[in-house]
């Protein structure tokens, strides 16, 4: 909502703004109104089909068969949910219940008591912090433990890892680690550990910095002249903590849909394989 209110500001005005934290297929059918507006993240769509890519592959496996998509009635989860249809449908996914709840949600087992009675053996949650925490631990609740259980923001910080002793196998939306084979990615780790006394997150805070690198450069190599800086936005292939970053009508098209999972520690990369810095393991290990 914040991205939403501030880009057709910076567009009147004609500064540059990468919202690194924007996730909105709105954003993308507005481009021709907010030219000066850039995305960092992987949005909804190719987002899902990421995810729905991999469900399809484990149901091939023979180690899903069925899967249940819980999402939080605000933009974020109403938007992935919106993609996540198409994606299951296009991958011949059998979904056997989809339930959206509200922001702030206090209760959530009556949904995953559900799910569970309905034999799904995949959830997909399109959560928030506050209900990722409380999905999980209600899921632990009701004793359901399903082969994927995968969750949305916060699962890829370490207070979630920590919090739910390690949340081994549990997979959420990612897009880095440490262990990812692009230049300065493991410095900036340590540095970040050094500098703040906790790592860093394994999805959006390297993006973040990725986004201030792109800057860096362009004022570096063009100054502060903002169509100048635009114009190479627009034109350059940048090289980040994050792997490479281009931009297509405001979007980042370089970065692909990724699904990660925490293993010994780590949040690993297990989906595209072609990138990926582990395998997954499914079905996920007992709750801890």
């Amino acid at each position: 909502a914040m991205n939403f209110a501030i880009a057709p500001v910076a567009g009147q005005y004609g500064y540059p703004m990468i919202g690194p934290t924007a996730i909105s297929g709105k954003f993308k059918e507005l481009a021709p109104q907010l030219p000066y507006f850039y995305t960092m993240l992987v949005q909804p769509a190719p987002q899902m089909q990421a995810v729905a890519a991999m469900l399809k592959e484990l149901r091939d496996q023979g180690k899903v068969k069925k899967v249940a998509v819980a999402y939080v009635n605000d933009l974020f989860g109403i938007e992935l949910n919106a993609a996540t249809g198409p994606a299951f449908k296009a991958a011949g996914l059998e979904v056997v219940d989809t339930k959206s709840y509200p922001l702030g949600a206090k209760d959530l087992s009556p949904v995953l008591k559900g799910f569970k009675d309905a034999g799904a053996d995949a959830f997909v949650g399109l959560t928030y912090p506050p209900d990722n925490i409380l999905v999980t631990s209600q899921a632990k609740e009701v004793d359901w433990n399903p082969a994927v259980f995968f969750t949305g923001v916060g699962t890829a910080f370490p207070f979630y890892r920590d919090r739910f002793k390690g949340a081994e196998g549990v997979m959420g939306i990612a897009g880095w680690n440490p262990k990812v084979k692009f230049a300065g990615a493991r410095e900036y780790f340590d540095a970040h550990v050094k500098k703040h006394q906790k790592e860093p997150d394994r999805w959006a805070s390297a993006f973040a910095y990725a986004s201030l690198q792109i800057l860096e450069r362009c004022v570096g190599e063009v100054g502060l002249d903002r169509p100048k800086i635009k114009a190479m936005l627009d034109a350059t292939e940048f090289q980040t903590v994050a792997g490479p970053i281009k931009f297509a009508k405001g979007e980042n098209v370089s970065t692909p849909g990724t699904v990660g999972q925490w293993q010994k520690t780590e949040f690993e990369l297990v989906w595209p394989k072609a990138s990926s810095t582990g395998a997954a393991v499914v079905p996920k290990p007992a709750w801890a």
